[in-house]
């Protein structure tokens, strides 16, 4: 059982004792995450070997390579999701696997408001391409329909779900295609 604990930086793993049900700390895969930045998600690969964690407090993607047999994580990236650039409140919510294993998102609140587009290379690398307006203000969980063709963001401080097509071969959010009110929705 792996347990993301932004507050502590750290990525704590769980050995799951099937005889008793019980959970006990695996120690030695405790990952620690760089300082400040907030681990807030994770995400495996269908394969299982890699994963991919947002941080929330310094907004980007940790790529972690996963040992199964000795229950560890080994770091091989950080991507930041937003532009070094950028002026503003900083903070990201969500990450998204595209079925296609081919693309990532992000979700970035703050003053950014946005979900960003990365494409993930031979070595599982996810490179940042682009930010796109979440179409709300706090963007704080994306998802796709399970075919991966629409990309759908909660936008919890405008109270709207708001939908988006993808190109399957890019990975891109084309325009709006429709908007959902629901007070304040953080999930879907």
């Amino acid at each position: 059982v792996i347990a993301v604990d932004l507050g502590a930086d750290k990525i704590f793993v769980f050995k799951f004792d099937e005889r008793n049900g019980q959970l006990s700390e695996h120690s030695s895969g405790t990952y620690s995450a760089p300082p400040g930045s907030g681990p807030r998600h994770l995400v495996f690969t269908k394969d299982g070997h890699y994963a991919y964690v947002v941080t929330e407090l310094n907004p980007g993607v940790i790529t972690l390579r996963w040992d199964a047999r000795r229950g560890r994580f080994e770091q091989i990236a950080v991507t930041p999701s937003l532009p070094e650039d950028f002026v503003g409140r900083r903070s990201s919510a969500e990450i998204l696997l595209h079925p296609s294993q081919r693309f990532l998102y992000v979700s970035n609140r703050g003053d950014s408001n946005s979900i960003t587009r990365f494409t993930i290379d031979a070595n599982r690398i996810p490179h940042r391409e682009e930010s796109t307006s979440s179409g709300g203000r706090m963007p704080r969980f994306i998802t796709t329909d399970p075919d991966g063709r629409f990309l759908l963001a909660a936008n919890q401080a405008t109270g709207e779900i708001v939908s988006f097509p993808l190109d399957a071969s890019t990975g891109r959010l084309g325009a709006e295609i429709s908007r959902v009110k629901v007070p304040a929705p953080v999930a879907i």
